[in-house]
């Protein structure tokens, strides 16, 4: 198994800044976290994609936990829960960046690692 820095550098740091925008002065900055996908509360989520549409901010920072990645964390587990890590993951991109990305097509979209991304890593 590869180190996380191994990982970091290969994975991640190719991406870093990549896709920032360079801004002039003040900067509007909407702030989003623990959706833990297929566990994401939907009205909460249908109010944050309103408020970002209408808002159309210069960034949105997913400021860590948009994945749970529930099935391959250290603790115990619900045996009757599905098993479907990829299925998670297929719901973020479709259920959190698709229609984010969809409501604000000019902004810069920061996705910053959480604790429960960082079980994908080890």
């Amino acid at each position: 198994m590869s180190e996380p820095k191994d990982y970091f550098k290969a994975h991640v740091q190719p991406w870093v800044s990549k896709f920032e925008k360079k801004h002039k002065g003040d900067i509007s900055v909407l702030v989003s976290s623990d959706h833990h996908a297929r566990w994401l509360d939907k009205f909460i989520w249908s109010v944050f994609l309103d408020t970002a549409k209408r808002m159309q901010p210069d960034v949105i920072v997913l400021n860590g936990d948009v994945l749970d990645c529930h099935d391959i964390g250290r603790f115990t587990k619900d045996p009757t829960a599905p098993r479907d890590l990829q299925g998670e993951v297929n719901f973020v991109r479709k259920g959190i960046l698709r229609p984010l990305r969809a409501a604000c097509p000019d902004t810069q979209i920061d996705w910053i690692e959480g604790h429960h991304e960082w079980r994908l890593i080890k």
